[in-house]
Order: structure tokens, then C-alpha cells, then sequence
């Protein structure tokens, strides 16, 4: 995908990252890994079925300097997530 802007004027996401079938912490795991590999500002989609990811997903973001900017149901329990690349918080 591209960072031109989508429907709206919004930035589409650069990267799609598909976590079905895994279960917390390891789409955060992945999702992390994704957000490293991207330049700030920039969107990362996730598609995931893990109720304890989505209930992760906006405190994880707030603590790492991320932001979640769509949070929308999906078929068979899944969810799609967009999170904006931030600056990383330093560790305490």
C-alpha cells in the first residue's frame, strides 16, 4: 500500500499486518515489530480476532507513544486496527 491519502483526506496505511489465529501478546509483539519498520507518522493495519489484543491495543498505544486511530469491527469477530508510527517513550 501507499501513504497517498485515502477516502476523507486520511493517510492510508503502509503496511497490513494479519494476526488471526494468535492470541496476546504476540499480535502486540508483531505489531511492534511493524511500527519499527515504518517512518513516524506513518499507518500500520492490523486484522486480528483476539479479544485480549483488542483490549490491549489502545493502553499498549498510549504507553509506547503510538496512536490508535481506528478501532472497527470485522466478519467472525475480527477487528481492524489502525495505529499511527509515533516517537518512541523512552523506557523508565
Amino acid at each position: 500500500m501507499t501513504g497517498s491519502a485515502g477516502q476523507n483526506g486520511e493517510k492510508k496505511a503502509v503496511f497490513q499486518l494479519e494476526t488471526r489465529g494468535l492470541c496476546c501478546p504476540v499480535p502486540l509483539i508483531k505489531l511492534r515489530q511493524a511500527l519499527i519498520a515504518v517512518a513516524v507518522g506513518e499507518i500500520v493495519e492490523l486484522l486480528c480476532d483476539d479479544a485480549g489484543t483488542q483490549d490491549d491495543l489502545e493502553n499498549w498505544c498510549e504507553i509506547t507513544g503510538h496512536q490508535l486511530i481506528r478501532l472497527e469491527p470485522g466478519a467472525n469477530n475480527e477487528w481492524w486496527a489502525h495505529i499511527k508510527k509515533g516517537v518512541d517513550k523512552p523506557k523508565d
